[in-house]
């Protein structure tokens, strides 16, 4: 039996809005099981699978009042805090929260911080959304931890819409005129040169107001972070220990393993981000 979750693309949000956030992450909720990290594979897991450290590990999705993974509502976040900017792999889908870097960073650090990382983020609405940050008068970080979305996973804004496309995830077919742009443009360098334009963007205004910025990519394939991010992580490091190497959510697809990084792979971030601090 196979367990597919099916990716909302489209994101309706105004262009100023912040934090931007995916309309799966709702406000004021808690729950067990979030995206890929579902019931029904834990279930199916459980049965398969010896010494699996989430055979007794419990795992809770804390939302706040804005959506973001942490249990702190931005009005009470300290004046010291970390942003960490990123994808799932960042919000820790199958993780413990206390298990994330974005976690264990902070506590290390002993400084506070604000997760906003999630599904749909792309390298233009990671800028978007850190200009946002600093124009909606919001206090700036002391640092920022940017973990690069792929730059082949490119966002449209139409009326009032993000609307990302990205391989497998695309969204319906009112969007066609955009697929086919996007397609026709996935074979040029074109989104390579924009995560450039982007990445000089965020760059250049954090050197000019003092924000300590460190780059971080998932994505060793990915000719962006290859060629861009001093910080690239190899998720595929150890993983013929699925404890160390994936999280909650890991499923075989083609016979391969496959899911969201583990406890170890978040460790070995944590590490690679602490020696660039």
């Amino acid at each position: 039996m196979k367990t597919k979750v099916v990716l909302n693309t489209v994101t309706e949000l105004p262009l100023d809005s912040f934090p931007y956030r995916h309309e799966s992450m709702v406000p004021n909720i808690v729950s067990n099981f979030y995206g890929t990290d579902s019931e029904q594979l834990f279930e199916r897991n459980l049965k398969n699978r010896t010494d699996w450290v989430y055979s007794n590990k419990e795992i809770i999705y804390n939302f706040n009042s804005d959506g973001l993974r942490m249990k702190k509502n931005l009005a009470d976040v300290d004046d010291n805090y970390i942003f960490f900017s990123g994808t799932s792999y960042s919000l820790g889908i199958g993780l413990h929260e206390d298990d994330r870097f974005s976690n264990t960073l902070s506590k290390e650090l002993n400084l506070d911080y604000v997760n906003c990382s999630g599904a749909t983020y792309s390298c233009k609405t990671q800028a978007i959304n850190f200009f946002n940050l600093i124009n909606c008068g919001y206090k700036l970080p002391k640092i920022l931890i940017m973990e690069y979305a792929p730059c082949t996973g490119y966002t449209f804004y139409i009326k009032d819409k993000f609307v990302l496309c990205y391989g497998k995830h695309l969204p319906d077919d009112v969007y066609n005129n955009q697929i086919e742009l996007y397609n026709k443009m996935r074979d040029a360098d074109f989104y390579y040169q924009e995560a450039n334009i982007y990445q000089h963007m965020i760059q250049s205004t954090c050197k000019r107001l003092g924000i300590k910025l460190v780059e971080v990519s998932f994505e060793k394939d990915d000719s962006f972070a290859k060629q861009n991010v001093p910080n690239v992580i190899d998720v595929d490091t150890n993983s013929d220990d699925i404890n160390f190497c994936y999280a909650r959510d890991i499923r075989l697809l083609d016979s391969t393993y496959t899911g969201h990084p583990g406890i170890g792979i978040h460790n070995i971030a944590h590490n690679m981000i602490l020696k660039s601090l």
